[in-house]
């Protein structure tokens, strides 16, 4: 199944969003254009009954059913996380994304927030964000630094 955010503008530039669910298109591979069309017939169909123009959308799908086990650690908490800070390598954009409960032990440089990115699995997380990932702006980006960070609940 997949999620479907749908945001639309009222006439005082504020947003709104709705979110629904769709069933995902069945065949050998995800038929992302099937999915894009029941999108687009459900927008539509808002659209003619609301006074609102259509914003961005965000689709969230489930591609693999992760292990609904909790962690052994008692370190494995949401509230720290690995922030990482990056750069679109074509107009500088920068941006950041947040990995939940890191292991620090990996990571991290005595007497600083920052983290190292020379151990082995650091360099396998910048070198998969790098070659898969790209910015809002559909650019590659460049890892600029990271940083471990805590949150309130």
């Amino acid at each position: 199944m997949s999620k479907v955010t749908l945001s639309y503008l009222d006439y005082s530039a504020e947003s709104s969003r709705t979110g629904l669910y769709f069933a995902d298109p069945s065949g050998a591979a995800f038929d992302w254009a099937g999915l894009a069309t029941a999108v687009d017939a459900v927008n539509d169909a808002v659209e003619a009954v609301t006074l609102c123009v259509r914003g961005p959308e965000a689709i969230s799908v489930q591609l693999a059913v992760g292990s609904a086990a909790t962690p052994t650690d008692q370190d494995a908490q949401r509230e720290n996380g690995l922030r990482v800070f990056y750069q679109d390598q074509t107009n500088g954009r920068k941006g950041n994304f947040t990995i939940p409960g890191p292991d620090k032990s990996l990571m991290g440089i005595q007497g600083t927030d920052l983290v190292d990115w020379s151990g082995t699995e650091m360099a396998a997380l910048e070198t998969a964000i790098e070659a898969n990932c790209l910015s809002r702006d559909g650019n590659a980006i460049q890892i600029l630094y990271g940083k471990l960070i805590g949150r309130n609940n």
